[in-house]
């Protein structure tokens, strides 16, 4: 989602995530994207 979306940053791809019923913490999603060096966007 954050490749195909690099203007996201961490909240929005958790809102985005909220959207499709997936409940993640905003911690997770920067703990994955940093997991796999994907630098985000600022919120």
């Amino acid at each position: 989602m954050a490749e195909n979306n690099p203007t996201w940053g961490y909240s929005h791809i958790q809102g985005a995530l909220r959207h499709l019923d997936h409940r993640v913490a905003r911690s997770t999603v920067a703990k994955i994207m940093k997991e796999h060096g994907i630098e985000p966007a600022p919120d």
